[in-house]
């Protein structure tokens, strides 16, 4: 039974600080607590555990613009900026219920003025003229230790959301790419802010709590930020921002990448693995007959998409050697 609500509310905007917390919250939560976190990131774009990067998102755009982040629940792609306000309901096996954290934001949204209801398994809609437009998606993690761990619940809300950018930032590389990763599901999306131009940030802040404190009969507590293990976060957020977390995790595949030049036209046949490239056939009609191999061998071993990568594929087709 939960007996003490704890609200932590994040004060930065760097996601692998932000995901790093949300482990750290499963290591420290209390018997008979629930913590909701409520926490927002500067532009990216999160990936489920089991995703392929570069399936899901513009990786070039967001290495220019933002972030790509891989986090440790299942599900889809979800792109995050500062009108976007995360959530995060952290608490033990006996007392978790998606039913009930759902309820929590549906009841807080209905107390806004927005028509609203749960749809399929676990993402909540609202209605405008007939329409429904996703506004919050959902996903979950169970780790796998023994006992009675803690488990988490989180997902988005689209309070004002740059669509914009989100599109820009969801589209994908013409690249043929084959993949087993999981994909992500397309969904018609609308802002809260759309619904009730009114509202701020904190209002829908504040009606999560009020919601979280009905749902559950406790008055909210601040979160002590001493039950944070500093070390072991810091060390994480490391972890989190690096490429063989964020790439080498991509199931294995293989992609075609089509190029025209000045030089010529080149079709780059890829294998990947773990992220970084394996094996490369380089094609094309250009009229160096020794560039195609010099080429395969610069790019064999390099993070796929990389810098380091794009740089030697315009040395090699557009005579353009530039310094990282």
């Amino acid at each position: 039974m939960i007996r003490k609500l704890t609200i932590l509310e994040s004060t930065g905007v760097d996601p692998y600080e932000n995901l790093a917390t949300e482990e750290e919250l499963l290591a420290c939560l209390e018997e008979e607590e629930i913590i909701l976190y409520l926490w927002q990131n500067e532009n990216t774009v999160v990936i489920g555990r089991h995703q392929n990067a570069y399936r899901e998102c513009n990786v070039e755009y967001l290495e220019q613009k933002g972030h790509i982040a891989r986090r440790l629940s299942g599900g889809g792609a979800v792109y995050h900026d500062e009108g976007n306000l995360n959530f995060t309901f952290v608490v033990r096996k006996k007392d978790y219920s998606v039913k009930r954290q759902l309820e929590v934001i549906l009841a807080a949204v209905c107390s806004l003025g927005i028509q609203a209801a749960m749809t399929g398994r676990n993402d909540l809609e609202l209605y405008r003229g007939g329409t429904s437009y996703k506004f919050s998606g959902n996903a979950f993690y169970e780790p796998k230790r023994e006992g009675n761990p803690a488990f988490y619940h989180h997902g988005t809300l689209l309070y004002n959301v740059d669509t914009d950018s989100l599109s820009k930032a969801l589209h994908v590389s013409k690249a043929k790419l084959s993949s087993k990763g999981v994909a992500s599901v397309k969904s018609r999306i609308r802002n809260l802010k759309q619904e009730v131009p009114s509202l701020t940030l904190r209002q829908l802040k504040d009606a999560m709590i009020v919601s979280a404190q009905k749902e559950y009969g406790c008055m909210a507590e601040g979160f002590d930020q001493s039950r944070i293990n500093q070390e072991r976060w810091q060390a994480r957020t490391k972890e989190l921002g690096s490429k063989p977390w964020i790439f080498g995790k991509d199931p294995a595949y293989t992609l075609i990448e089509e190029i025209k030049t000045d030089r010529g036209e080149f079709q780059i046949h890829i294998r990947v693995d773990k992220g970084l490239i394996k094996e490369v056939r380089v094609h094309s009609d250009c009229l160096d007959e020794e560039l195609p191999g010099m080429m395969e061998e610069a790019l064999a071993g390099l993070w796929y998409g990389s810098k380091e990568y794009r740089a030697c594929i315009r040395k090699f087709t557009e005579g353009k050697d530039e310094k990282l």
